[in-house]
């Protein structure tokens, strides 16, 4: 936007420095809740799956830490089923959802993601679907335009 300026970090929110304020914060948190199953041996792919490391309360109240002003957002992709925990765990930390896009692999599917960009404002947040694929399996316009190939 013309007289914004615009300034892309990419850094691990449990280590980002709280002196370095942010308008938006786009994270794909670890998904899997510590009593869900192993965690890997493999530390990255641990740390990248499990709420161990970074549990939603935590991941909340980093973002609250680093926020510019009440406007800014947390924007984050998660489980459809997982949804309502995180939810209720930005709830409790003065975040609401402010616009949900609920991910369809099909147009007869069931949502498998969310999209969720979160904010202090409390109110009914908007709604819209994404379809990923057409009947015939081939990507519909819309995830062709996200993925860059139109």
């Amino acid at each position: 936007m013309p007289g914004r300026e615009l300034v892309v970090r990419c850094e691990d929110l449990r280590f980002a420095i709280p002196s370095r304020k942010a308008g938006l914060v786009v994270c794909n948190p670890p998904f899997r809740s510590p009593d869900s199953g192993r965690i890997s041996r493999n530390h990255q792919r641990a740390v990248a799956r499990n709420w161990f490391f970074l549990p939603p309360l935590e991941l909340f109240t980093a973002f609250l830490r680093m926020r510019t002003d009440n406007n800014s957002g947390l924007c984050m992709v998660l489980p459809f089923k997982n949804f309502s925990h995180w939810q209720g765990v930005a709830e409790k930390t003065g975040l609401f959802a402010s616009h949900l896009t609920y991910v369809h692999s099909f147009e007869n599917r069931e949502a498998a993601l969310v999209l969720v960009r979160f904010g202090s404002e409390r109110g009914k947040p908007s709604v819209s679907r994404l379809i990923l694929y057409e009947l015939d399996g081939t990507y519909t316009k819309i995830a062709r335009e996200i993925m860059g190939f139109i």
